[in-house]
């Protein structure tokens, strides 16, 4: 893979901005994944609903789901 500095200048984009977006992509990603797989696809810490051992679904989901 690039470095962030690499990607960052292969853009023309702030490396915040590469790092950002690689962090929300990243996260974006692990959901879709607990989605499909499951408990093989545990979720984030901080996206958890600690009530049910952090397998229910995304924060994000259910607040759209609403």
């Amino acid at each position: 893979g690039l470095a962030y500095s690499e990607i960052a200048m292969t853009l023309d984009w702030p490396m915040g901005t590469v790092m950002s977006r690689l962090f929300h992509a990243r996260r974006k990603m692990q959901a879709l994944l607990h989605e499909s797989l499951g408990s093989e696809a545990p979720l984030p810490q901080d996206l958890r609903d600690e009530s049910d051992g952090g397998f229910a679904q995304s924060k994000e989901r259910q607040v759209s789901a609403s």
